[in-house]
């Protein structure tokens, strides 16, 4: 076996002449060893040579297989992607030089990845005769060995007298401890530090160390979820009595949801069926407000013809449409308002071209034409992928506001995913849902209409019961 000249670098603890004079500290490689430690018995780069192997850099700058109970403080060790580490190693070069990728579940059974990264001691590792180099580069003064998982100073290098490389603490970022996995780095080069009862791992406890440090932390895990989920459970929103909202509204209420049929025009067709049970009810309340037609398609009619006849409908139509043509990038148009990416693919392109146009300085908009489109849009059903049948435009923001004035109506949605069930068990008495949960639209007129989006275009309705 040739000689490894390099094996005895000059490694210096603080305390001791010598890491490797102790002459009983062998990189001890048996089983039971093994076993103690948690490292699998096939470790290294030769799984099936019958012992843990590493591939350590000799005297004549050629790398070759060694045994883990061969190492000593001061060899140079090539780690593999996937090879565990025989020893605790510095980190000195690496394919991934400042990303360098550990699983260190070895010392805490985390199995969280670390990034590593390499030591800067002034010598370039794709030259040949990197060994020579780095022995007479100068000397690293190391701690003296601990278990503690939280050191952040393992030492210093400490370059030769006169050189141009600057010293350089040696930090827990530049240590690849022995057990440690190699992932997702093809390649590192390390200075073996510390062996056998002087590693980070063996100092720690092994095995039996880590088991007790992932219990801990499970148990530590379990107990923020504790305390998170009593947080949370005191920021619940309370139900309220239903007694308490039927006085506030003067009428009587019935105790779950209604469905409403999934025809296309979900939304207009649930405020069409609850206007309708709230005139049955309280004829009264037809008073000062459009007739109401006979059915949930001909209401959406007269809905689109009321709307653009409102003013102030038409002008923050137009506001959103110059805010969309003006100031909003492509990509949030595209990609996070729901308002735009509903709409017909003719309106969004053409949407999408004038604000391409704007940008490249042709700011000549026809906004009445994008208007009147848009009222086409609201009125034409359409065919919409993945859905069977015919598809209105759904009401937004805008056209509820204006819906409210114009039918002189309250308007309450609620949303079912809003609804914890921890504070709501199903089925939900919508008589209990707290006002903070209620997008309350026209909240000082006298017709109310109350509905649950339960998903995209799919409504229920609350209606109101005879007075008894």
């Amino acid at each position: 076996m040739a000689v490894n000249q390099f094996s005895m670098l000059q490694i210096r603890p603080r305390i001791c002449e010598s890491i490797s004079a102790s002459a009983e500290n062998k990189n001890d490689a048996s089983p039971d060893r093994l076993a103690f430690l948690g490292i699998p018995s096939n470790a290294g780069c030769e799984a099936d040579a019958g012992e843990p192997m590493c591939t350590v850099l000799l005297g004549d700058e050629s790398f070759a297989a060694r045994p883990w109970r061969e190492l000593q403080p001061g060899d140079i060790v090539r780690l593999q992607g996937d090879e565990v580490a025989g020893a605790d190693l510095l980190l000195l070069a690496s394919s991934a030089p400042d990303q360098t990728i550990l699983n260190t579940a070895c010392l805490d059974g985390n199995n969280e990845w670390q990034q590593k990264q390499t030591l800067p001691v002034g010598i370039d590792f794709a030259v040949p005769g990197f060994g020579a180099s780095l022995l007479s580069a100068g000397h690293f003064d190391l701690e003296n060995p601990t278990g503690d998982l939280e050191q952040t100073s393992i030492g210093t290098f400490v370059p030769v007298e006169g050189s141009s490389t600057k010293p350089a603490g040696i930090a827990r970022r530049h240590m690849i401890v022995q057990g440690a996995v190699l992932v997702y780095t093809e390649w590192a080069i390390g200075l073996v530090a510390y062996i056998g009862a002087d590693t980070k791992l063996a100092q720690h406890g092994g095995a039996a160390a880590a088991a007790a440090a992932a219990e801990a932390r499970k148990a530590d895990e379990e107990e923020v979820k504790a305390r998170a989920a009593a947080e949370r459970k005191k920021r619940l929103p309370i139900p309220i009595p239903p007694a308490e909202f039927e006085k506030s509204t003067g009428m009587a209420w019935s105790e779950g949801w209604t469905d409403v049929p999934d025809d296309g025009n979900c939304m207009v067709h649930a405020i069409w069926q609850a206007l309708t049970k709230l005139y049955e009810l309280y004829p009264e309340l037809q008073e000062g407000g459009p007739d109401l037609p006979s059915d949930a398609f001909a209401t959406r009619d007269q809905m689109v013809t009321l709307l653009f006849a409102n003013e102030q409908y038409v002008a923050d139509l137009r506001m959103q449409f110059e805010f969309w043509v003006q100031e909003m990038d492509i990509s949030l148009l595209l990609g996070q308002i729901e308002d735009f990416f509903v709409l017909p693919e003719e309106f969004q392109q053409s949407i999408i071209d004038y604000n391409q146009l704007w940008r490249a300085g042709v700011q000549e908009v026809d906004y009445p034409g994008i208007i009147q489109k848009y009222r086409e849009a609201m009125a034409q059903p359409r065919q919409v992928p993945g859905k069977e049948g015919l598809t209105y435009l759904p009401l937004g923001e805008h056209e509820l506001k204006a819906i409210g004035q114009t039918y002189q109506l309250r308007i309450q949605v609620m949303k079912n995913d809003s609804l914890d069930p921890e504070a709501f068990p199903r089925p939900v008495d919508p008589r209990t849902i707290p006002p903070k949960l209620i997008h309350d639209i026209n909240p000082t007129a006298r017709r109310i209409v109350r509905l649950m989006n339960v998903n995209t275009n799919h409504y229920q309705i609350h209606l109101p019961i005879a007075r008894s």
